[in-house]
């Protein structure tokens, strides 16, 4: 039997492509930053594409994603491909529960998962500079995107449905 997928099919995951590698665009340029914050956009974009779309992202395109980020970022390539593949399987793996779930369970779940994703990058920077890093950092960044999650939830659900019926 041959699966062929719906043209819609297509163009969701094309659609839900773009919007990770402008995530991920967003993420490592300062000039681009729009908020006086930093934030992982790339997290909270993937996590919402993870949870809403119709079609996920094949986890190649994650991995994709993971160098481009280490690529523009100047980090080790792998760190955050890494930890963007772990992040990826937490959400994945616990995709069915965290559907049925109220919003405020995906939201704290969510937290877990930037958590850890920051945990992993800080393991590898200090792995390859050889020093014991200040751990704070991940704990802000984590912290930050946790808060700032809702409003981009928001934006990219009025963006999303606003496409739908066009």
């Amino acid at each position: 039997m041959v699966l062929i997928r719906s043209y819609s099919e297509k163009t969701s995951h094309i659609k839900n492509s773009i919007l990770l590698l402008i995530s991920v665009f967003l993420d490592r340029f300062q000039g681009l930053r729009f908020l006086p914050i930093e934030i992982d956009i790339t997290l909270a974009v993937l996590f919402f594409i993870l949870m809403y779309s119709e079609e996920s992202l094949p986890i190649w395109f994650v991995f994709f994603a993971g160098l481009l980020n280490d690529s523009l970022s100047g980090a080790p390539l792998g760190q955050s491909t890494f930890a963007l593949l772990v992040f990826y399987m937490l959400i994945d793996q616990n995709k069915k529960f965290l559907t049925q779930s109220d919003l405020s369970i995906q939201w704290v779940y969510l937290g877990f998962c930037i958590t850890v994703f920051e945990l992993i990058v800080w393991f590898f920077s200090c792995l390859f500079s050889q020093t014991l890093l200040s751990i704070g950092p991940v704990f802000e960044a984590s912290g930050k995107t946790f808060l700032v999650y809702p409003f981009i939830y928001l934006l990219l659900k009025k963006l999303i449905i606003k496409q739908r019926f066009r």
